[in-house]
């Protein structure tokens, strides 16, 4: 049996890279993709008013009616996702940070927008609530890494980033993971190898939960 597994993206870059560990995991799987960056540059801007709000569930929802898994991998957007409620619709975070408290210890959360910053953090706040752990995190947000990002300049992008996880590293010793909050972070990796910790990012970990919410559906049918 194929299932469908549908994503709503602000940026056609995440495309590849969802089809991609998609792939590598071997399951029988459709993907659907629907990308709107003007919702993110709106977000922004402006925040999330009614009207975006709006818009963003109307098309989850649609998405959910029809597809097995439903995933947001915008971060900024993630909160409305997990609005709906819906069983099958999946916020591209939650399972990064869920593993990010799993693993114990001191979290640095990297981030370089702004307009992510509190959803991402009451994310995490939330997830060591719900692991009865005391809130134990460093917060680093590189906004002069995200024009490299926008211009396409990815090289760029992993250097800033690895430069100042480095610089946090240095004073932060007993950090014992890092969390690459963004989507968009994730080819960072590669750039942070040398750290000797664990690296996550929300790709990865959101795909490992699709199997899951998968395997579930399969053991249930």
């Amino acid at each position: 049996m194929t299932y469908t597994v549908a994503f709503l993206h602000s940026t056609p870059d995440h495309v590849e890279t969802f089809d991609e560990l998609l792939a590598a995991t071997g399951m029988d799987v459709e993907t659907v993709h629907e990308v709107r960056e003007a919702w993110l540059e709106e977000a922004r801007e402006r925040g999330v008013g009614v009207e975006l709000l709006g818009e963003v569930r109307g098309l989850l929802t649609e998405l959910a009616s029809y597809a097995d898994v439903v995933v947001c991998t915008c971060s900024t957007l993630g909160p409305i996702a997990e609005s709906l409620g819906a069983s099958n619709v999946l916020r591209v975070d939650a399972p990064l940070m869920e593993r990010a408290v799993a693993n114990g210890g001191q979290v640095l959360l990297v981030l370089c927008l702004e307009s992510t910053m509190d959803a991402s953090r009451n994310l995490l706040l939330r997830c060591f609530e719900e692991a009865g752990r005391e809130p134990h995190y460093r917060m680093l947000m590189i906004p002069d890494a995200w024009p490299a990002y926008e211009a396409g300049d990815l090289d760029t992008f992993a250097a800033t980033i690895a430069r100042w996880v480095a610089a946090a590293l240095s004073v932060e010793p007993s950090i014992s993971c890092i969390v690459l909050g963004q989507a968009s972070m994730h080819s960072v990796r590669p750039a942070l190898g040398a750290a000797g910790i664990p690296v996550l990012s929300s790709p990865e970990s959101a795909v490992a939960r699709i199997a899951e919410m998968l395997d579930t559906t399969i053991r249930l049918d």
